[in-house]
C-alpha cells in the first residue's frame, strides 16, 4: 500500500488541509503498514540468522539433573527443525531427560542413537550439544576417555565401549592351567554381552619365562570376569614353578547403554 499523505495546504475556508478524521485515519493507515512491514523484516532477519553457517547457539543451564532448563543467548520464538544448542551441564543425569528451551515448551532428548539417556550421558566436564529434528532434542556426547584403578575406559556417544588392563597377579599355585583368575572392568558394561581378548600372558622373567599359550573367560557379568590360562612354552617344564608373577593384558569391546 502506497504511504498516504496528510493534507495540511488546502484552504477548505473555515480549516485547511484534511479534516481531523480523515487525518487520523490516514495516520493509521500508515501505522499499519509500517508495522507490517517491520514484522516481515524481523522474520526476514531471523530467517536468514537461522540458515547462516555457525556454531551452535549457546545457552545457559538450570532445571534439574532429568528435566533441564536452557535459556538461549539468542532466544527463539519457536522450535524449528535443524536447530542446535550447547550447554555446560551442572549436574549429570540419571535416566531418561526432557528439555525446555527459552520456555517453548518440554520436548524429550535421546542420545544419538535415538536410545532413552542412560545415566551418566550428560557431562558436566565437557558441553553438550543437541539438535532439534522436529519432534526431539538428540544430544551428542564428547568421546570420553578414563583411566582408574581397575584399568582404562573410552566410551562414546554411540553407547560402545572400550576398557582394558595390564595385570600382575601372584601364582601361589602349581599348574598347567591356572585360574580363574578374577577380572574388574574399569566401567560397567550393559550387560554381558562383551568380547574379551587377552594377550601377554607369561609367569616368570626372560629368558625363562614361561608363556602361556591362551587364556579365556569362565565366566563373566556387567562388572567383570574370571579368566584361565593354558598352554607353556615348548621344551620347558609341563607344570611351572609353584610362586611368582603371572603377568597379562585384557581388553573387553561392548555397549555401556
Amino acid at each position: 500500500m502506497v504511504m498516504q499523505i496528510i493534507d495540511t495546504t488546502t484552504d477548505n475556508g473555515t480549516y485547511r488541509g484534511d479534516p481531523a478524521k480523515t487525518a487520523f485515519e490516514k495516520c493509521n493507515a500508515n501505522f499499519s503498514e509500517t508495522t507490517i512491514k517491520l514484522d516481515a523484516v524481523d522474520d526476514s532477519i531471523e530467517d536468514i540468522y537461522r540458515k547462516l553457517p555457525k556454531i551452535p547457539d549457546w545457552a545457559a543451564y538450570d532445571g534439574a539433573a532429568n528435566a533441564i532448563v536452557l535459556a538461549s543467548d539468542i532466544p527463539r520464538a519457536a522450535y524449528r527443525t535443524g536447530d542446535r544448542i550447547r550447554f555446560r551441564a551442572t549436574v549429570t543425569n540419571t535416566g531418561a531427560t526432557t528439555v525446555n528451551v527459552d520456555g517453548l515448551g518440554v520436548k524429550s532428548v535421546v542420545t544419538i542413537t535415538g536410545a532413552v539417556f542412560p545415566p551418566g550421558y550428560i557431562r558436566t566436564d565437557v558441553e553438550t550439544e543437541m539438535t532439534y529434528d522436529g519432534v526431539k532434542w538428540i544430544a551428542d556426547r564428547a568421546t570420553e576417555r578414563v583411566s582408574n584403578a581397575s584399568g582404562w575406559y573410552i566410551r562414546y556417544a554411540s553407547g560402545k565401549c572400550e576398557c582394558g588392563n595390564s595385570e600382575i597377579i601372584n601364582r601361589t599355585v602349581s599348574a598347567a592351567v591356572y585360574g580363574p583368575i578374577g577380572c574388574s572392568l574399569p566401567i560397567a558394561m550393559a550387560n554381558q554381552s562383551y568380547l574379551i581378548q587377552v594377550e601377554n600372558s607369561y609367569f616368570g622373567t626372560s629368558p625363562n619365562a614361561y608363556f602361556f599359550d591362551y587364556g579365556i573367560y569362565t565366566s563373566k557379568s556387567a562388572t567383570g570376569f574370571n579368566i584361565a590360562f593354558y598352554g607353556r612354552t615348548p621344551g620347558l617344564p609341563t607344570v611351572p614353578p609353584s610362586i611368582g608373577n603371572l603377568y597379562f593384558t585384557w581388553r573387553a569391546e561392548g555397549f555401556w547403554y
